[in-house]
């Protein structure tokens, strides 16, 4: 599996940590092999996750516009990412 996430900014978490934990734990009871991508342009396992939780929390953007970019490698483009806030 590969994880993105932003969900660990809604109000029923306290922290960016408990929210990055909250959606391992449901990644992990999946019971797959699992990489979360992080703003650092990389993939990680869970564990390293959990340790960098500010490197993998909202990383969603960043999974998208990296993704679009290899469609665009020179000249311009335009992404637009309209979430729900």
């Amino acid at each position: 599996l590969a994880v993105t996430m932003t969900g660990e900014l809604c109000d029923c978490f306290e922290t960016k940590r408990q929210g990055v934990n909250a959606i391992l734990d449901a990644v992990e009871a999946l019971g797959r092999p699992a990489r979360v991508w992080g703003t650092d342009g990389a993939f990680h396992a869970v564990a390293a996750a959990r340790a960098k939780h500010l490197t993998v929390a909202a990383a969603n953007w960043h999974a998208l516009a990296t993704f679009a970019g290899r469609y665009a490698p020179t000249g311009g483009a335009m992404l637009i990412d309209i979430g729900s806030t």
